[in-house]
């Protein structure tokens, strides 16, 4: 991830950052301001998002939905490999407790709650790779677009 010049790509997923994204996205203007841009960014031509409400608030009309899920332990395990990977040092159980609290914030929010898309492929991840899970995708796009 790029901003003005500056790959942000793991400053954005620092602690302090992941543990108040869910606030922030829950403001109105916030929210309003994002789905706006998106959009326009979607103007370009064909896009991929990713995003707890692309599928349900800022393209509710597209092509191809995917719901990714997986199991908490799972993601935890993931996202902690990735801190590890950049020299950070965190708990197991401290990561679970997070992810569940932040997808408990998202679900509640008022404003463009997490939620699955009625028209969305929903892909259970637990146990895929990062290659596995790219080829599931790939396929199913193939799919629909046939």
């Amino acid at each position: 991830v790029w901003m003005n010049g500056e790959n942000v790509s793991s400053c954005i997923r620092e602690s302090n950052v992941t543990k108040n994204v869910s606030f922030i996205s829950s403001l109105p203007i916030v929210r309003k301001f994002l789905i706006k841009t998106q959009r326009q960014f979607a103007e370009l031509g064909n896009v991929v998002m990713e995003g707890r409400d692309i599928g349900t608030e800022v393209f509710p009309n597209a092509d191809i939905k995917i719901f990714l899920t997986a199991s908490i332990e799972s993601r935890a395990t993931r996202r902690l490999n990735e801190l590890k990977d950049s020299g950070k040092e965190i708990l197991l159980d401290e990561l679970i407790k997070d992810i569940k609290l932040r997808d408990k914030k998202d679900r509640e929010r008022k404003a463009s709650p997490l939620r699955i898309a009625k028209d969305a492929v929903l892909i259970d991840t637990t146990g895929m790779s990062l290659e596995e899970q790219t080829t599931k995708i790939i396929k199913l796009i193939e799919q629909k677009s046939q």
